[in-house]
């Protein structure tokens, strides 16, 4: 049986042998959490006393955003069409660069 402690160390010599371990400051997985995706979507939900709310994407994903994501200061309402980059946040994903479409 393949232990996961197996494929890890198998994951890490294959790094290393193609030169991205030592581009990465020893930490493999720095890439991987820096993964960025575009999107477009609505606003599902927003709080502008809170400063947050929800984005749906047009793949039917919900998206956490912040009003600091916003670009430009503006407000969102329900219904506006958006686009914005979605990180992994430490609940979920999240937005950032939202702009109004």
């Amino acid at each position: 049986m393949i232990t996961v402690r197996f494929l890890c160390q198998l994951y890490l010599i294959v790094i290393r042998n193609k030169g991205v371990f030592n581009e990465l400051n020893g930490n493999p997985f720095k890439y991987f959490e820096k993964e960025v995706f575009s999107m477009k979507g609505k606003v599902k939900m927003f709080n502008s006393a809170r400063s947050f709310g929800f984005i749906t994407g047009d793949d039917g994903k919900d998206v956490y955003v912040h009003a600091s994501a916003v670009e430009g200061g503006a407000a969102l309402a329900v219904g506006d069409a958006v686009e914005y980059e979605v990180e992994p946040g430490d609940r979920g994903p999240r937005a950032k660069g939202v702009k109004k479409v």
